[in-house]
């Protein structure tokens, strides 16, 4: 695969066999008394052997093998070291161990070599030692080496905000580049590195430029250096430590005049300091003039001009003025001189001779003047500027400005001017036609800080209205979950009552089946007890039936005995004497024994007559009992077999009322499993109507905080406005042939113009802020102004901004960053640098760098398992995304550091990731070949965009556009449209590799570079190539 940290591929290659970053450990055979170095010669052997295995991340029986800490505090079978005791430490036993225990093992995976007795000696003499580290604060035994000046990947780059410079990375080289003539201005140099014209020992991966174009970061090996660019202090040549404050220049730009204290006026040589002559005056001169080649004009407090002629004293001349000077001009024929007095008014001399002129003599509160080619004469007064032709006396023409005049210059042909305003504009105007060629207000990083407010009032104004559209659909979000409630509550509470319903019915219904069931218990007792009774009542009938039958046999028995007594009662009565068959005759006496046994058979009859009788009573009771038994065995079977019929009847009732139960049973199961559905579906729902509810304060809160900021921007917008429409210009300057126009402000800064391209300089702090802000500005050279003023010695100003070295953060093995730095990118206001890094496979890290301080502010270690490839601030500034090569991107809260939002889909490194404008969309670039496009309100992927020629290595949108600009390695860039993926462009790079990508602000060019080092720009309007830097 094609990256370098990166893209490890290529780093790994030109490691191994270029040498660019070699670690080479101690080759001098050591002896066995010289102490052993854990950095430089235990540590390449783990490295070649064990931490495959036993590292970060990935500690194969939890030991691993990267530092001394690591060995002492050993694994899961305890330390690997006993320092001092080599034959007592782990390590020693396992590398000597059989095959079967032995480290590494034999025909491992990671192609690690068995130690050599030599090496296993070197390593028991270590521990016999003490086993020290030498690892923390020493070199790491890193050698660096020269990268040849062959190797001229370029790995990263970068276009300046305002669009001027483009910064590009070669190898270990940096060079910034004039976009405009494709020309190197410097090649940044840490002076610290003992090669020279390099800005870092190892690859330069990441560049990135704040967004007010006035810092450089730069990232290598486990360093971020800081660039800032800088000027020289302005100085007081020697040449003018006698001046009393003012000079004026030659028009050839070769010689200076100074006045001394005198009045004397000085001429020197400007190359060699050599005073050229010395021209006698009667007193110091507050204004010097020198536009014609042969003759100086000194200017007097009181009003007097004295003319001095180069080549002919004898030609000097004085003339006086009815009121002091402000400004004097003089045409190059030197026929005419005119001057500006303090009250506004206009003077003319033609010829040396007062020369009144009326379209001069209407001007009032002139503020600055200048001669053209032709002897047109243009005077600034007011918001006017007034066009006059010296010869013909005339008005020519006149021109309205916007805002007051306050400074005007011509250039050198007198064919154009610059004019400045009070509002701090500069207009470069045709001579000709009065037409504006440029226009020209303030210097960059104002500008860039203006269009940076723009661009945030923007952001927070298309926010609110997001906001505010929201509003509504909250409330009618927050109206309908209330009414959602309301419905939920409702089928709750319908819920409740069906349930009730429900129990009251399977609770009666169940009753009925207990009743039922009692009822059949009862009967089956009773049933029970009728059968236990009529069992009874047999008993008895067999008892009753045997009594009658013996009680029959017994009475029958008396009877026979009654008979019998009977009998012989008969047979004695008659064996009796009868009564005398005559009433008169005597009774016979009847035998005594005779009588006796008659009066015992009479006791017999009766006695068994008694016992007849009392047999046939109990005969009488028994058939009585009998009849009763009967009687009751007849009700007690017909009650029996009306229980019998009761249980029948209950028996085939329970199955309907069993089932009925049951289909009871199970509906009000229904019932209550529909009601616990309610219970919940009512407590979503009244969390959901809370939550609606309270979305709708909070929606509001963060639309006052909203419209706040957005206030907040549009004041410092303003306030920004007017700080610069009120830094009003002072003086003007032209260099030599009209390469630049240099105007010094009135907060005592100069800035400078580029009249062919319209392009300005970065500030250059000529005083103290304090100073009143005056003075005159006169071009040296095309690098240097001299700055004059009456209450001070004259000021040479270099024009010349370097890029100087701010701040280092991380040296090595002092750094906190964890290996080469892979992406950097500024915060939108410019304080903070976000950086990302982290060790192949085994973390990724973000971490953020204090600008101004040059000092560490966060470090998030383990944002990602592999190294972090790209990091991107939102527009707001409030977020961080981080795109690692372990296929995910994370979002981080820059307040908390706190990640809130994770994106995967890609299938191997996510290379690169940017936010869209109005950071409602992101859009990520992998090594899978595709762009993704995610919506960053839901964190779900929109669209995946394939058919890029390779891997994916940096994008960037394109200024306030949903479309984005995509560099792939197979030599193209890609245009497409984020929101449908079509792709509208293709740029192609033939037989080269692209790593790096940037847009101009502006979204009109794009630049690439790669790994031929050729950096390549194309109009992003036609697609075409604009130019090759080879």
């Amino acid at each position: 695969m094609l990256y370098f940290a990166r893209f490890p591929f290529v780093r790994h290659l030109l490691m191994l066999v270029l040498g660019v970053c070699v670690y080479t450990p101690a080759s001098v055979a050591q002896t066995a008394s010289s102490d052993v170095s854990f950095a430089k010669e235990i540590l390449p052997l783990l490295k070649r052997n064990c931490i495959a295995c036993h590292r970060e991340g990935e500690s194969e029986g939890g030991l691993s093998a990267e530092t001394v800490k690591d060995l002492l505090a050993g694994g899961d079978n305890g330390p690997s070291l006993v320092a001092g005791d080599a034959d007592g430490s782990l390590l020693i036993e396992r590398i000597l161990a059989d095959e079967d225990e032995r480290m590494p093992p034999p025909d491992n995976a990671v192609d690690a070599k068995p130690f050599t007795p030599e090496q296993i000696e070197l390593v028991k003499r270590w521990i016999s030692q003490g086993a020290p580290s030498d690892l923390e604060g020493a070199d790491r035994g890193w050698q660096w080496h020269p990268i040849p000046e062959s190797i001229r990947n370029s790995y990263a780059s970068a276009l300046s905000p305002d669009g001027q410079l483009a910064v590009v990375a070669r190898a270990n080289r940096v060079t910034i580049v004039d976009i405009a003539s494709g020309q190197p201005v410097q090649e940044l140099t840490d002076p610290q590195l003992q090669q020279a014209g390099i800005a870092d020992h190892d690859m330069i991966q990441a560049i990135a430029i704040s967004p007010l174009g006035d810092r450089i970061a730069t990232g290598g090996y486990r360093s971020i250096r800081l660039w800032k660019r800088g000027h020289q202090k302005p100085t007081v040549p020697d040449a003018l430590k006698d001046a009393n404050g003012r000079l004026a220049v030659s028009p050839d730009r070769k010689s200076m005049v100074q006045s001394d204290a005198a009045g004397n006026l000085l001429v020197t040589e400007i190359a060699s300091g050599n005073q050229l002559h010395q021209l006698a005056g009667d007193k110091p001169a507050s204004l010097l003039c020198w536009d014609s080649p042969h003759q100086i004009i000194a200017v007097h407090a009181e009003g007097s001009v004295t003319v001095h002629a180069l080549n002919d004293a004898n030609a000097n001349w004085q003339r006086t003025a009815d009121k002091p000077i402000a400004q004097c001009t003089q045409s190059a024929d030197a026929e005419w001189l005119v001057a500006r007095c303090n009250d506004g008014s206009v003077q003319t001399w033609k010829q040396g001779q007062p020369h009144a002129i009326d379209a001069v003599n209407k001007i009032s509160q002139a503020t600055s003047l200048a001669i053209l080619a032709g002897n047109q004469l243009i005077v600034g007064s007011g918001k006017t500027i007034t066009w006059i032709d010296l010869a013909g006396s005339k008005q020519i023409r006149q021109t309205q400005l916007p805002a007051t005049v306050t400074a005007i210059v011509a250039n050198q042909a007198g064919t154009q001017f610059a004019c400045a305003t009070e509002q701090g504009s500069v207009q470069w105007i045709n001579a000709s036609d009065g037409a504006v060629a440029q226009q020209f207000a303030g210097d960059p990083q104002s500008q860039l800080q203006l269009s940076a407010y723009q661009q945030r009032v923007k952001f927070e104004q298309t926010r609110l209205e997001r906001l505010n559209k929201q509003t509504e659909g909250l409330k009618k979000a927050a109206t309908k979950e209330a009414e959602t409630l309301q419905k939920v509550q409702e089928a709750h509470d319908t819920a409740v009552k069906e349930r009730d319903e429900k129990s009251k019915a399977a609770s009666e219904e169940a009753q009925k089946l207990t009743a039922l069931d009692q009822q059949l218990a009862a009967t089956k007792a009773d049933l029970a007890e009728c059968q236990k009774l009529n069992q009874s009542l047999n008993e008895q009938l067999q008892k009753l039936n045997a009594a009658i039958k013996t009680q029959t046999e017994q009475v029958q028995s008396l009877s026979k005995t009654v008979q019998q007594a009977k009998q012989q009662l008969d047979a004695l009565n008659k064996q009796a004497p009868g009564p005398a068959q005559d009433k008169d005759a005597p009774e016979e006496q009847p035998n005594t024994e005779n009588l006796a046994a008659i009066d015992k058979a009479k006791a017999l009859v009766t006695a068994a007559m008694a016992s007849h009788a009392d047999a046939e009573k109990q005969l009488k009771n028994l058939q009585t009992r009998l009849s009763d038994t009967v009687r009751a065995q007849t009700e007690q079977q017909k009650l029996q077999q009306t229980h019998q019929k009761t249980i029948d009847a209950k028996t085939k009732e329970r199955p309907n009322l069993e089932k009925n139960n049951q289909k009871l049973a199970d509906e009000l199961k229904q019932k209550q499993q529909t009601l616990i559905d309610r219970k919940q579906a009512l407590a979503t729902a009244t969390i959901t109507r809370d939550s609606a509810a309270a979305a709708v304060p909070q929606h509001e809160q963060s639309i006052k905080q909203c419209q706040a900021t957005l206030t907040g921007f549009q004041t410092q917008q303003t306030e920004h406005q007017t700080a610069m429409n009120s830094r009003a210009v002072v003086s003007l300057t032209i260099t030599e042939n009209d390469q630049s126009i240099i105007a010094l402000f009135q907060d005592s800064t100069l800035v400078t113009f580029d009249p062919s391209t319209g392009h300005s300089s970065a500030r250059i702090q000529v005083a103290d802020t304090t100073e009143s802000g005056s003075g005159t500005l006169t071009s040296v050279n095309p690098q240097l102004v001299a700055v004059t003023s009456s209450h001070r010695k004259p000021r040479w100003v270099s024009l010349q901004q370097d890029w100087i070295l701010e701040s280092t953060i991380g040296q090595d093995n002092a750094s906190p960053i964890s290996d080469s730095v892979t992406s950097l990118d500024f915060h939108p206001d410019g304080s903070v640098l976000a950086a990302g890094s982290g060790v192949p496979s085994r973390n990724g890290q973000v971490l953020v760098v204090d600008c101004e301080t040059g000092k560490l502010q966060k470090q998030l270690d383990q944002l990602h398992s592999d190294t972090v490839l790209s990091v991107r601030y939102s527009p707001d500034g409030t977020l961080l995304a981080s795109a690692a090569a372990d296929k995910s991107i994370r979002l981080i809260d820059i307040a908390t550091d706190q990640v809130i939002g994770a994106l995967d889909g890609h299938t191997h490194h996510a290379m690169a990731v940017d936010w869209r404008w109005d950071g409602q969309q992101l859009a990520s670039g992998g090594a899978d070949g595709t762009v993704r496009i995610w919506n960053f309100n839901t964190r779900q992927q929109e669209r995946s965009i394939g058919g890029f020629p390779g891997e994916v290595t940096a994008l960037r949108y394109l200024s306030a556009t949903s479309r984005l600009a995509a560099s792939a390695t197979g030599g193209q860039v890609r245009v497409v449209e984020a929101n449908n993926g079509q792709n509208q462009k293709t740029l192609s790079a033939p037989g080269d590799t692209l790593f790096t990508l940037d847009v101009s602000a502006d979204a009109t060019e794009v630049l690439s570079a790669g790994a031929k080092g050729e950096v390549r720009r194309w109009n992003l309007n036609d697609g075409k190539e604009i130019s090759l830097w080879k």
